[in-house]
Formats: C-alpha cells, structure tokens, sequence
C-alpha cells in the first residue's frame, strides 16, 4: 500500500499487475495521519483482495 500525499490531500492506493487501485482520500491539514482513515485502507484494501482473489 502506497500513500502520496499533497499539501492538503493524502492518498492510499496499491498496484495490482497492470492495475492500481485507489483506497481513500481525505483532506487533511496536519502533520499526522487519523488512524482511523488508515484503517479504512486497510480494510478496503482486504475487501478488494477477497472479492477479486480466486
């Protein structure tokens, strides 16, 4: 899992042979990430994995 980020945005996505997927955005000011929004990555990365993996 990847994370870009800008000076208002933060990206999560991850790559997946030809394909990158892009998790979560949030805007945010500060210098730390919510643990929260990292979950959700997290968690929607599990999801694509279990519903794309044979």
């Amino acid at each position: 899992m990847f994370n870009v980020q800008g000076p208002f945005m933060k990206l999560w996505f991850f790559m997946k042979n030809r394909r990158i997927v892009l998790l979560h955005a949030i805007r945010n000011k500060g210098q730390t990430i919510p643990a929260r929004e990292l979950n959700i990555a997290r968690e929607r990365m599990r999801d694509w994995r279990k519903r794309t993996e044979p």
